[in-house]
């Protein structure tokens, strides 16, 4: 049986291809382990030091590599999701650099990952990059909600993100288009592997029961419409003409590192979004819906305003020193509408993504495993974890914020 995991062999073969385009010959490789379970649930992540022996300095890498398990690939479109990545890092970061050269503005874009070399053959998507870990970038730990800080600056960066491509589309919409309309909703390719009525409809449905115990009958009344539909809601396309920016498309904890200033954990300085595997045309609110049901628990729901606003002004911001002077350009009053009709999406996802950040490594599903032993994916988040009461005030929280807000 193929081994689902990369091998060590593996690993060398991709880094010699890396130094043959460096004229490195002999290294030393100082291996420095793996993310742990739960981290990335479709690949392999293996962070390691390259030493150069012609004393050249050395490289501290992170080498990424899509799972290879047959029964995974059969139960999810792997494949798919790596190759949407390869394009954004080899086409379409490199488009929206040279847009931003063709402006002359000071505009940077510098909260992605360096990649040093890449690969999308089959059975061997792989991406060497930098490891941001040794510049100072961390993650926040996901078993607790974001600050506002943290919040904030995200919703600088997803502001700044978005407006590259709506500039870019609105200068030049035909080449836009061309190298854009790729960009298809990824979440709806996965629902044809993964049956919506079972992977979030289930804990959907767990939801609703933890609103009827806390006597929100109310609540349960209004989400009843959603649990019934939740196949259309979750393979519906946003209308063409509401697909107007090109999303991160999985912005959660673990795709976000934030670097800080000497020892204060408080105050982030400077962030990088990392895995684009889910990057999409679409609707802003995709990202920012996301991002905020999955980030956020009443103490910071409380502010969603001040985040939407912190995200159009950084998006004006930008637009502006990009050249875009119209002002009708994705007005806040528009903003405000597309979060009325689509932040169901960020809802749905919260369910299983809140449930992730909240599962401690060995309560964390391993896609392989569940795969090779001829079960169901779409289950992989049915079990009670040791956080449940957690889990159960996070969604309360999200659920009644939805609600109030939409509904």
């Amino acid at each position: 049986m193929m081994s689902s995991a990369t091998s060590s062999n593996e690993l060398k073969n991709y880094l010699q291809q890396f130094l043959k385009e460096e004229s490195i010959e002999e290294y030393d490789i100082l291996m420095e382990g793996n993310s742990e379970k739960g981290g990335n649930y479709i690949g392999d992540v293996t962070f390691l030091t390259l030493v150069p022996k012609n004393g050249m300095i050395p490289y501290n890498l992170v080498i990424k590599t899509a799972k290879k398990s047959p029964k995974l690939r059969n139960a999810m479109p792997i494949a798919t999701a790596y190759k949407r990545e390869f394009y954004m890092y080899n086409q379409m970061f490199p488009e929206l650099r040279k847009y931003i050269d063709s402006t002359k503005s000071e505009v940077e874009l510098n909260y992605v990952p360096k990649i040093l070399w890449l690969s999308n053959e089959d059975l061997h998507e792989t991406f060497i990059m930098e490891n941001l870990t040794h510049k100072g970038y961390k993650s926040w730990n996901k078993t607790k909600p974001m600050d506002i800080n943290h919040i904030r600056l995200v919703m600088n960066t997803l502001g700044k993100h978005h407006a590259l491509s709506l500039a870019m589309n609105y200068a030049n919409p035909e080449y836009f288009d061309k190298i854009s309309r790729n960009l298809t909703n990824l979440w709806i390719e996965f629902s044809k592997f993964l049956d919506p009525d079972i992977f979030q409809g289930t804990l959907l449905r767990n939801v609703l029961k933890f609103l009827e115990e806390a006597e929100r009958q109310d609540l349960v009344d209004k989400y009843k419409s959603i649990v019934e539909n939740i196949k259309v809601l979750v393979t519906s396309e946003t209308p063409e003409e509401d697909r107007l920016v090109i999303c991160h498309g999985d912005c959660w904890n673990n795709n976000l590192l934030f670097k800080y200033e000497e020892t204060d954990q408080s105050k982030p300085t400077d962030i990088c979004l990392i895995d684009f595997q889910m990057s999409m045309l679409d609707t802003p609110v995709k990202d920012l819906s996301y991002f905020i049901y999955t980030a956020c628990d009443k103490s910071t729901l409380n502010h969603v305003e001040l985040f939407l606003k912190t995200y159009h002004a950084s998006l004006k911001s930008c637009l502006t020193q990009l050249g875009s002077k119209k002002d009708d350009i994705f007005t806040y009053h528009q903003l405000k509408e597309h979060w009325k009709k689509y932040s169901s999406f960020g809802l749905l996802c919260s369910v299983f993504i809140v449930k992730a950040e909240l599962s401690e490594s060995d309560e964390a599903p391993d896609f392989v495993e569940i795969c090779e032993q001829g079960n169901d994916p779409a289950n992989a988040f049915n079990f009670k974890m040791r956080d449940e009461n957690e889990y159960r005030r996070r969604m309360i929280e999200v659920f009644t914020h939805y609600a109030e807000q939409c509904l």
